[in-house]
């Protein structure tokens, strides 16, 4: 079955209300989608007489051929796939499944071109650097561990994990320069605060060095700097280009450290 575009339409169940389709109606409406009612159900004789909403221009393909080439993908790259595993509590950091808590690959950055991709790797702290020119086949250039790791402890179940994870990336503006969040994960906060803003120089071919030690983000080893953002674009101050700002929103743990909430302080960073 090859893709095509074909027009989609949902109707009720027996069970539900007119209401129901209607609500949806509106929700789409709000969505800015070209969706319309319509008074019965095209080509769906036992559907005779009742209400649909069409949805134009929809795609449709063969499920199993995409899902075939989406998996031979993922095991190429060396990912691993594992059925009968169902992902529950799913959060930004990770999931539960099947009893254990799971942290993988986090947060993902391209160049304007598109032809380097960084992907943070948060229970190793480390960065990974990928070409990425043929997107539909990205190779690894590099892996590299972040400075700062601090000690390690044990999550039973899944092994030793770093006490400074890497969340959130962002490039600068002319692409010189990698900027990383770590956060401090932790339980024990006896051991100091590592929480860290990485900077890394981009080489010409793509890859990182990092030269310097991460600086330590002003805020307590209890919170965790949730995300980054560059809001000044770069100078010409003779420290590599740099005159960036960062605004880093930051969230505070409870007392149960996987419950988290607002935290008022912003932390900003600049180098000058």
């Amino acid at each position: 079955m090859p893709f095509k575009r074909v027009d989609g339409y949902l109707f009720l169940h027996p069970t539900d209300k007119k209401e129901s389709l209607e609500k949806e109606l509106a929700a789409t409406k709000r969505a800015g989608l070209p969706t319309e009612m319509l008074a019965h159900v095209p080509s769906v004789e036992a559907e005779e007489g009742k209400s649909c909403i069409k949805f134009p221009e929809q795609g449709q393909f063969h499920i199993m051929k995409y899902l075939k080439g989406l998996s031979d993908a993922v095991i190429r790259l060396g990912g691993k796939i594992y059925t009968e595993t169902k992902a529950e509590d799913i959060t930004k950091e990770g999931a539960k499944a099947n009893g254990f808590e799971i942290k993988a690959t986090c947060w993902i950055r391209t160049t304007r071109d598109g032809s380097r991709m960084y992907v943070i790797n948060s229970g190793e702290n480390t960065v990974s650097v990928f070409n990425s020119s043929n997107a539909a086949s990205p190779t690894l250039l590099q892996k590299l561990e972040l400075k700062k790791s601090g000690p390690e402890y044990i999550v039973p179940g899944l092994g030793a994990f770093k006490t400074s994870e890497p969340f959130s990336l962002a490039l600068s503006t002319s692409e010189k320069i990698l900027y990383i969040v770590n956060q401090h994960t932790n339980k024990d906060f006896s051991i100091g605060n590592y929480n860290y803003l990485h900077y890394l120089d981009v080489n010409n071919d793509g890859t990182l060095t990092e030269e310097s030690d991460p600086v330590q983000i002003p805020v307590p080893n209890t919170v965790r700097p949730k995300g980054s953002a560059v809001v000044m674009k770069d100078g010409n101050n003779g420290n590599n280009g740099i005159n960036n700002k960062f605004l880093i929103r930051s969230l505070q743990y409870s007392d149960n450290i996987k419950q988290l909430r607002n935290y008022r302080d912003i932390s900003v960073a600049s180098f000058n």
